[in-house]
This record gives C-alpha cells, sequence and structure tokens, in this order.
C-alpha cells in the first residue's frame, strides 16, 4: 500500500528544507523531501523542477502548514528585532559561537575598536595617523555599547602604541595650566 503525500511547502536550499522536515518531525509529523538529492547535486535545476518539495500525508496538512507557517512569522520577527532567530536554537555549540562572533563583528562600537587598533599599527610607519589614534580613542570612549571581551586588548595596545604622541600633547597641556594658574 503506498502512501499519498501532500506538497506543503518548496525550498530551494536543501539545508533549509532538511531544517523543515527536522522541525515538522520533532514535532510529530512524519515528514519527506523529494528533489533533494537532485538539486543538492545540481542546483539550476531547482527553479525548472520547481524546488525541494517539503510533503506530508494529508491528515498531517494543517498542522504541517501552521507549523511552518509560525516559525516563519518567527523568523522574521526576530529578524526585525535584531534578535537570535529560530536557527541558532537548534545550532551545535560551535555554530551558535560563530553566529555570536558575526553579531560581535557587526556592533559599531567593535568596528571602532578594530580601526583603532590598525591605525595604532600604522601609525608607528606614519606618524600623523597617531593623532587620527588619540581622536579615534575620543570617540571610542563616546560610543554606545561596551567592546567585547576578544578586542579589549587591541583597545589597550592601541593606547600604548599611542604613549608618545600622548605625552607629547598632555605634558605641554599640563605645563600650560601650570603656567595660567601661576598668573
Amino acid at each position: 500500500m503506498s502512501r499519498r503525500y501532500v506538497t506543503v511547502a518548496t525550498f530551494h536550499e536543501p539545508v533549509a528544507a532538511a531544517l523543515a522536515r527536522n522541525f515538522l518531525e520533532s514535532e510529530g509529523i512524519p515528514a519527506v523531501l523529494f528533489d533533494e538529492d537532485t538539486i543538492a547535486t545540481n542546483w539550476m535545476l531547482s527553479g525548472a523542477i520547481g524546488g525541494i518539495k517539503l510533503q506530508v500525508e494529508p491528515i498531517h496538512i494543517e498542522r504541517a502548514e501552521m507549523l511552518l507557517t509560525q516559525v516563519q512569522a518567527d523568523k522574521e520577527e526576530a529578524e526585525d528585532d535584531d534578535a537570535p532567530i529560530l536557527q541558532t536554537a537548534i545550532a551545535s555549540q560551535e555554530i551558535a559561537e560563530d553566529l555570536q562572533s558575526e553579531r560581535e563583528d557587526k556592533e559599531p562600537i567593535n568596528q571602532l575598536a578594530d580601526r583603532l587598533f590598525r591605525t595604532a599599527v600604522f601609525g608607528l610607519i606614519l606618524w600623523p595617523l597617531q593623532a587620527y589614534v588619540l581622536f579615534l580613542l575620543l570617540q571610542l570612549l563616546g560610543e554606545q555599547g561596551k567592546v567585547s571581551p576578544n578586542r579589549r586588548w587591541k583597545v589597550w595596545a592601541a593606547v600604548l602604541l599611542n604613549i608618545p604622541l600622548m605625552s607629547i600633547v598632555v605634558v605641554p597641556l599640563l605645563w600650560l595650566m601650570k603656567y595660567m594658574a601661576q598668573r
């Protein structure tokens, strides 16, 4: 006796299709993927054959569509809120760490810390860049958020590399303030 299946979703990426199938199976809905191997080996056929078809038995259609719609809505909401999406909850620890690292890379304060470090290193060769390092340090102090722990060493290294210029600027300022206070 053969089973009859009905398509509830189509995908153009084998990974997304497998995630959806695994999600439905975790919810107790038996699901199968058709044309998965064809598209995995020759992805250009995806448009011609209609993508990878996620199919369930007719008795499970409504619940499967509801669950997939709910997952899609949660994913869109999470993308709007810049929150981690559902896939991170089912990802391995290594993948979750990679996603966290990518999120940290996109934060403006961390990008500023990276720019500060690069400028301080190049400032060893081209001294005028050290003035820009001072500007970036001041800008970093005013930036919202916190520098990620794996970038703090870059900020400290930039400060240490910029000590000669800071002393050239700070010592005359202190001398000038002392001179003005005596008048």
